[in-house]
């Protein structure tokens, strides 16, 4: 019964649409409306149910009109039930309107925000309520990302670093941050009372009107640079940054960010007050300082780098390219230097320069970009120290190296060399006992003997190279070995050579034999480059050399031996190799003389260099250290000296050992002979057990794979303390043949010897002070 009755009051409702024939012109219009409202339009009785609605009501939900007609308005609500929607009904009611926000669900489960405004009323003698409600979903999502962003937007306000400001169209301030009431010392309330000439000086107020004028014109204005009053009075530098506030075409107001830069004003007063003193730091620096253009000109050099290039002032050389400078093998290179620096890399090069006076140096440069306050680069800076001595002692020790890898083969080669040599060599002597000295053998054999020590002069080169070639010391003349070896080297020739040493020349340690050889390959050279004639000059003086000397020697005394010639001279690219081995520009010779003589001299502790100039000839000069000890004079006989002890040889070669047992025994010696230093040990150690102990030993100082002299004369000094023994080699070692002393040893031998030579020694041993 109860359904029938809803189902009749709901018919009855709708009479007015169906069942009058002749509506009134208000109720078509009211249909009319009601129909085509754009927001949904309900009827709602007091228990929650739809009576009536219109097209829009249903659409927004996402119902047919069908589904919608048989919904209640709790059937709608995602938060509320049914008792709850009946409560907020009875509520209504007492009010008779109401206006308010819901959440209501749509047919596939999404969630809308909908405004709703409804009206109690009678209709047909039963209260209801007219209901309009009104999606605003969207609308509620604007407004809360505009919350939102007014909220970021009021945070970076006022928590921003630098102060700021917003002013009317007549510079009335209407809103200021945080910073800016910190930084002004006045409360935001007492701003919104102030104008913009408030904080401005008086003789800054023109200056503001200009920049205020050009803001109203370009609507910015950026970089206004100025001072403002804090509350106290203080002045504060400062620089702003404006931007209009546009409504429409018209400016409404403006902008205005404001950074204290009273801390970096200061550090700028300070920067420019410390010019003068970095000048002056920049002005005494030992180093060469300079500024480059792009384009390679100076824009600023000390001091330093004007002396460096031989300038006599800055305006010499301003605005000049200093990539004239620059020899040509290095051009390329600095330029492409100048280049990094420009594309902001920074960069270290050497380099070789001619100076304005003809100097020749090696710089090296360390090239940096120069920035001003904006970033750009625009200047090289570059700082530049003179390493002229540093580039020679490299290159020595390049050329030491070279000379050192060839040595390895060359002392090995003379080692073997020399023990053939012995044997000849000693043959020769023995053979020569055995005739008469008016005999035609005994001249043959001395012409073989001599051309024998020949070739040992010949290994003695090689040995230069070697490790083991340290020159065995003198004190002698100097000016003697070069008359001596002059005579040598131009016999036959018809060069002529001119002679100048004083009578004062200090005297030198050197070894006669590779001096002389430095001597003979000098001449040699002279000789090559003037193959037409000419005349070659050398000269000895005395010289001291101190720090101001560019050569990489130490301080102190040397004789200076001068070798020049008036040849056709050396090309510049070929001065830095001349002393490198096997190179060599002549069609005659090994390459070997110049390298020879350089590792020579370096082993007695001098230096050569070299000066020379295309078509106008070259001088050598050759630096020994000078001795404060004056040279001993000797005088030998040529007889060999008999003797009669007891005498161990040992020698790794069989033919050595069976030529020199042969000497010695010629020479009325008792002899044994070892193979190794391991059987002379043992040897000795036996003999001097059985009460015959050897007078004298000689030891080959080299024996591949087995125990050498330098190793056994250590068994043999703890066997016999006073051992006296003889050091041999054709393979010198550098210590113990140039001092043979300091490793126990009573003599020294070198191979090949002659009879006399291998007399000379043993007597000395076998007459020597017993070893401490």
């Amino acid at each position: 019964m109860e359904q029938k009755s809803q189902e009749k009051e709901h018919n009855a409702l709708k009479e007015p649409q169906s069942s009058l024939d002749c509506p009134t012109e208000a109720e078509l219009r009211y249909r009319i409306l009601f129909e085509q409202a754009p927001y949904g339009i309900l009827i709602i009785d007091t228990d929650g149910r739809i009576l009536e609605f219109n097209e829009a009501a249903h659409r927004d939900l996402g119902y047919t009109r069908d589904e919608f007609a048989n919904l209640a308005i709790s059937d709608l609500d995602p938060d509320e039930g049914p008792e709850e929607v009946q409560a907020k009904i009875s509520e209504v009611l007492k009010d008779e309107k109401a206006d308010f926000i819901k959440r209501h669900r749509t047919k596939d489960g999404e969630i809308r925000i909908v405004h709703i405004i409804t009206q109690a009323m009678s209709l047909s003698g039963r209260t209801v309520f007219h209901t309009i409600w009104r999606d605003v979903t969207e609308h509620n999502r604007m407004e809360q990302a505009l919350r939102e962003s007014e909220g970021k937007y009021r945070d970076l306000f006022e928590n921003a670093n630098d102060a700021i400001f917003i002013t009317d169209a007549e510079l009335n301030c209407i809103d200021a941050n945080k910073r800016a009431s910190e930084l002004f010392g006045f409360a935001r309330e007492e701003f919104l009372k102030m104008n913009v000439f408030d904080v401005v000086t008086p003789n800054q107020v023109s200056r503001v009107e200009e920049a205020l004028n050009r803001l109203r014109e370009e609507l910015t204005h950026d970089r206004f640079v100025g001072k403002m009053l804090t509350k106290e009075g203080t002045l504060l530098d400062i620089e702003v940054s404006s931007s209009a506030i546009m409504d429409g075409d018209h400016v409404v107001g403006a902008r205005h960010i404001v950074r204290d830069i009273t801390k970096r004003k200061r550090t700028e007063e300070a920067l420019r007050a410390s010019e003068a003193f970095l000048q002056t730091i920049i002005e005494n620096e030992p180093e060469c300082v300079k500024l480059l253009a792009h384009d390679g000109s100076l824009l600023m050099m000390n001091r330093a780098g004007l002396k460096m290039i031989e300038a006599a002032s800055f305006d010499q050389v301003k605005g000049k390219s200093i990539h004239c400078l620059v020899t040509e093998g290095y051009r390329d290179a600095f330029t492409a230097l100048t280049e990094d620096v420009f594309r902001g890399k920074t960069g270290t090069l050497e380099f070789a320069i001619v100076g304005l006076g003809g100097r020749h140096l090696w710089l090296e440069t360390h090239a940096v970009p120069l920035r001003n306050e904006n970033g750009e680069i625009i200047a090289l800076l570059g700082v530049t120290r003179d390493i002229t001595v540093r580039k020679r002692l490299e290159e020595d020790l390049i050329r030491a190296q070279k000379l050192e890898s060839v040595g390895i083969l060359a002392g090995g080669i003379a080692h073997d060399f020399n023990n053939l040599l012995t044997a000849i060599l000693g043959n020769i002597s023995l053979a020569k006992t055995y005739v008469g000295a008016g005999d035609r053998i005994h001249d043959r054999l001395v012409s073989a003997e001599n051309a024998t020590v020949r070739a040992k002069g010949l290994t003695q080169q090689l040995l230069t190279f070697s490790r083991g070639g340290a020159p065995v010391r003198k004190i002698v003349s100097l000016g003697d070995v070069v008359k001596e070896s002059i005579d040598f080297s131009l016999r036959g020739s018809d060069l002529r050579c001119t002679v100048s040493i004083p009578p004062n020349l200090w005297p030198v340690e050197i070894d006669e034999g590779q001096i002389g050889q430095v001597i003979n390959n000098l001449i040699i050279n002279a000789c090559q480059a003037m193959p037409g004639g000419g005349v070659i000059t050398v000269e000895c003086r005395n010289v001291t050399i101190g720090k101001s000397d560019a050569l990489p020697l130490k301080e102190g005394n040397y004789v200076q031996l001068s070798v020049s010639d008036q040849g056709v001279g050396i090309p510049r690219n070929h001065l830095t190799r001349i002393f490198d081995p096997y190179f060599t520009t002549k069609q005659e010779g090994s390459g070997l003389g110049l390298a020879t003589s350089y590792s020579i001299v370096k082993r007695h502790d001098g230096y050569i260099d070299v000066q020379s100039e295309p078509g106008a000839g070259t001088i050598f000069h050759v630096y020994l250290p000078a001795s404060a000890s004056r040279p001993a004079v000797t005088v030998e006989d040529e007889a060999p000296l008999i003797g009669r002890e007891r005498v161990l040889l040992m020698d790794d070669e069989e033919s050595v050992r069976t030529v020199a047992r042969e000497m010695l025994v010629r020479l009325g010696y008792e002899v044994e002979v070892a193979g190794d230093g391991a059987q002379a040990v043992m040897m000795y150690r036996r003999a001097k057990e059985a009460g015959e102990p050897f007078h004298v030993v000689i030891m080959d100082l080299t024996v591949p794979g087995g125990l050498g002299g330098a190793e056994a004369i250590t068994q043999l000094s703890e066997i016999d303390p006073s051992v006296r023994a003889i050091v041999s080699s054709g393979y010198s070692n550098d210590e113990i043949m140039a001092d043979y002393r300091q490793h126990g040893f009573a003599g020294v031998i070198t191979k090949p010897y002659t009879l006399r030579e291998l007399s000379v020694e043993v007597k000395k041993a076998t007459e020597g002070e017993p070893r401490e």
